[in-house]
């Protein structure tokens, strides 16, 4: 018999005869290898697919379902339909999916806004949609077939329960309380002291609130505990909103800003909430959409597939109305250009990027533009001093309004009251250059007040009977202080002659005031009902029309609805030719 070596291929070893039967050694050993090695493969696998990176969501399709093009706010949905507003149409609209058929529900409420949907879909949280500068607004509940409306209480937002029983609303003082659906039980749960509470949704399993401060995501337990922040690297100067959980509380999907360039936009952003045994929640945010179309107003489908949106492709313009062709026209090339204001000579004009909120001044026909603050301290409200050399405007950052003046050749702006605190806003010159006025503290619940600097003696003086008005203008001539009530449904004129008095009942809401170059009127821009431009003369009679607003998509800028006027007296406006219109976009992961 020819010799084996020990060390030979198992495979390739010579049969061992054992007691008249022949034994593979190699096939022997691989039998007792076999089950290990298999387990050890199995094992492997497992714990591979158990500490896997989680794969992220991600949107893979997008479907078009309304085609009107029409600017929308996308409300909520109850499984089958959807509910969305229209802007300059009053009510609330259903639609069922995928129809894209869309009809009115019939609530017994003037200009109402949706805040919520029941769990059942029975019921909806609807308030006034025309706030008025009021914070807190009737909160009450409607069925989604229409009818009669049941008043609940009065808040900021509001959200139901999981289980439909009770409601979650925020206050102007900063509570954070919780009311059963019957009006009974209402108590506190918390208390934020640092700014508005809105956007408040509630955790599909019943345990966790969400809601937005400040375009600051916080959360807590559903008994008022355990409150934080979510995200403490979002950027305050960011836009955060609309923020709801799908239902398998996998995810929570908000609006937020994204910068990228210098351009903003809103885009679809999700939080990972996914979680096992093994894994924890992923800590970075994911961004669902992106690109130059923003997306806003996100709504989870129900079954937790599909994510409902408003898709726009915004583009504004600054349009100008020629009265001999009567129709509105592009001005200043179509810039996009808000709070736009003419030097007194009408040789130049300041005017806010609506891209970054940066403050801007440029010849009368647009050309030579030069940027003289950026967007780290967003303007709103320029106006030009009397003599060309200085400009006056508020910066808005986290809803704290501040007042300041800058040379119009450039440099360093400078805090027109450094020592005084509380909100200033609304800022305007005396026709010789010697005084501004402005409004304080009107924000936040707070009734405006009126106030007047000599600016040589730094002397702040209270202007009497101007509680709860804001936005004052000079006349041209200086006698008179036109100022708009915080309701915007009237305005109140003050002789600083007579100390005289006078109210202007519009009864319907308006844009802010602005004096015509003689003084003979004052324009203001009705947008509740029929929108139009109107002119009020100041000897008495009717308004005038001056521009049918009705197939005009207006742009209200994040400073509030403006209107200005020309050298000429030519109403300026913000305008919207663009599309917008609701997307289902499918969620994978």
């Amino acid at each position: 018999m020819t010799e084996s070596s020990v060390w030979s291929n198992p495979k390739t070893a010579a049969p061992v005869e054992n007691g008249g039967q022949t034994v593979d050694v190699g096939w022997r050993c691989l039998r007792w290898l076999l089950p290990s090695v298999v387990f050890a493969g199995a094992a492997a696998v497992a714990v591979w697919y158990v500490l896997r990176p989680i794969p992220p969501p991600h949107i893979s399709d997008f479907q078009r379902i309304t085609f009107d093009g029409a600017p929308k706010r996308l409300l909520g949905i109850d499984g089958s339909r959807l509910y969305f507003h229209v802007f300059h149409q009053e009510g609330i609209r259903q639609m069922a999916v995928p129809s894209g058929v869309s009809e009115p529900i019939p609530i017994d409420l003037p200009h109402v806004e949706l805040l919520g949907i029941s769990p059942d879909g029975s019921n909806l949280l609807v308030s006034p949609a025309l706030r008025d500068n009021k914070p807190e607004v009737p909160i009450s509940i409607a069925r989604t077939i229409g009818g009669s409306v049941r008043h609940l209480v009065d808040g900021v937002s509001a959200a139901w329960s999981p289980d439909g029983d009770s409601v979650i609303y925020s206050t102007v003082d900063g509570n954070i309380n919780l009311i059963r659906g019957d009006g009974t039980g209402n108590h506190r749960l918390a208390s934020i002291h640092d700014g508005t509470v809105v956007d408040l949704s509630w955790s599909p399993d019943g345990t966790t609130i969400r809601f937005v401060v400040n375009n600051r995501l916080w959360e807590m337990s559903s008994n008022g505990r355990a409150l934080h922040e979510v995200l403490d690297d979002w950027p305050a100067s960011e836009f955060l909103c609309c923020g709801q959980w799908t239902p398998d509380g996998k995810f929570f999907v908000f609006q937020g800003t994204e910068t990228k360039n210098g351009d903003k936009t809103d885009q679809i952003w999700a939080l990972d909430e996914r979680r096992s045994v093994f894994r924890r929640p992923r800590a970075e945010m994911v961004e669902l959409t992106a690109g130059p179309i923003p997306w806003t107003m996100p709504v989870p489908s129900k079954d937790g597939k599909k994510i409902f949106a408003i898709g726009g492709n915004a583009r504004m313009e600054l349009v100008r109305f020629d009265s001999k062709l009567q129709r509105l026209e592009p001005y200043l090339g179509g810039i996009r250009a808000q709070f736009v204001n003419f030097s007194r000579d009408g040789k130049s004009v300041a005017f806010v990027s609506v891209r970054d909120f940066s403050l801007w001044k440029a010849n009368r026909d647009g050309s030579k533009p030069v940027q003289l603050c950026g967007p780290s301290m967003p303007a709103v409200q320029p106006r030009w001093s009397p003599d060309g050399s200085q400009i006056l405007f508020t910066s808005v950052l986290n809803e704290h309004y501040t007042t300041y003046v800058i040379s119009s050749s450039g440099g360093s702006a400078q805090l027109l009251l450094p020592e005084e605190v509380g909100g200033q806003d609304d800022p305007d010159w005396s026709p010789d250059g010697r005084k501004t006025v402005l409004a304080r503290n009107g924000r936040n619940g707070h009734p405006s007040i009126i106030q007047i600097l000599d600016i040589a003696g730094h002397k702040l003086t209270t202007l009497a009977g101007s509680d709860g008005f804001h936005f004052p203008r000079w006349s041209p001539d200086g006698r008179l202080i036109v100022a708009q009530a915080d309701d915007t449904l009237s305005l109140k004129i003050f002789d600083l002659v007579t100390n005289g008095k006078s109210i202007l009942q519009i009864g319907k809401s308006t844009s802010f005031p602005v004096w015509s170059r003689d003084g003979r009127f004052i324009y203001v821009e009705i947008y509740e009902g029929k929108p139009a431009v109107f002119r009020i003369p100041l000897q008495g009679g009717q308004p005038e029309l001056v521009v049918d607003l009705k197939d005009v998509r207006q742009i209200i800028g994040d400073g509030g609805r403006w209107l200005e006027l020309d050298p000429t007296d030519a109403p300026l406006l913000l305008r919207d030719g663009g599309t917008n219109d609701i997307y289902a976009l499918t969620l994978e992961h």
